[in-house]
């Protein structure tokens, strides 16, 4: 098993497992079944790197996959 998660986060090349769209469509789908009873605000911090834009939308898409 790959360990995903350090001290600041998933690390590694954009577009490279493990950050790669799919894999943050996935990762979000998780954080959507995990926190669903938690409320329904979600906070996405990211930076000004185009991949980001892609990694917000992902995200979003798996968030909102789950309602």
């Amino acid at each position: 098993m790959v360990k995903l998660f350090g001290t600041d986060g998933i690390r590694s090349r954009a577009n490279k497992f493990p950050m790669d769209a799919e894999s943050v469509l996935k990762i979000a789908k998780l954080c959507a079944l995990r926190f669903k009873d938690q409320g329904n605000s979600v906070l996405i911090g990211k930076d000004t790197r185009r991949s980001c834009y892609v990694f917000e939308s992902c995200f979003v898409a798996g968030l909102l996959s789950f309602g």
